[in-house]
């Protein structure tokens, strides 16, 4: 299984490519989301191989046309993912299904700390953001749509990733 994870956790994996030829904006939305999701999973001492790979692989419906869990399974299933990365990203994209994982909420949060700051750079490639306020206020959002309010995740948890993406300041220029 190992070997696996060293296959589809490399950014040059041929399915990562595809993604890549498809969108390279998708692309590298990916493989910054799958860089804070390492970061957030090794820290916290959570599944970090699979949790990456959620992180890669979270918007890999997209080449066969939708974004959604039914392309995406067909898609890993296609490829042999290991069942924990299929587990993670069911709960990410099918909207009936709560999110439950530590993992799932990992991918959650780097994926839309990722999604705001690459929004807010399209508007203005100057604009100074402030992570001290953006941060928090994307945790507060989604603590209050009750999105995460099934899941296993600590308050402890969420404070240390909290720190973690804070962490991260200069990592966020290569999003510009």
């Amino acid at each position: 299984n190992q070997e696996l994870y060293l296959d589809i956790n490399d950014p040059e994996c041929k399915l990562i490519i595809e993604l890549k030829d498809y969108s390279k904006e998708e692309y590298y939305h990916a493989v910054h989301t799958a860089y804070l999701c390492d970061r957030i999973a090794k820290r916290l001492q959570l599944d970090e191989d699979a949790t990456k790979a959620a992180g890669y692989y979270h918007k890999i419906g997209l080449i066969k046309g939708k974004n959604d869990w039914e392309h995406t399974k067909e898609i890993l299933e296609e490829h042999g993912f290991p069942e924990k990365v299929c587990d993670i990203l069911k709960e990410y994209l099918d909207r009936k299904e709560a999110i439950v994982s530590k993992e799932t909420v990992v991918l959650l949060f780097a994926d839309t700390i990722i999604s705001s700051i690459c929004y807010l750079f399209e508007k203005d490639k100057e604009v100074q953001i402030d992570y001290e306020k953006l941060i928090p206020a994307v945790f507060k959002k989604k603590e209050e749509s009750g999105i995460i309010k099934y899941s296993n995740i600590t308050l402890r948890e969420l404070e240390e990733m909290k720190k973690i993406l804070l962490e991260e300041k200069l990592y966020y220029d290569f999003l510009r």
